[in-house]
């Protein structure tokens, strides 16, 4: 799997990565 994925912007409005 890469080392990050974007996922869904966070409730705060921000991009959040998920690094795996």
């Amino acid at each position: 799997m890469p080392p990050a994925v974007w996922l869904p912007v966070s409730s705060a409005g921000l991009p959040t990565w998920s690094v795996s």
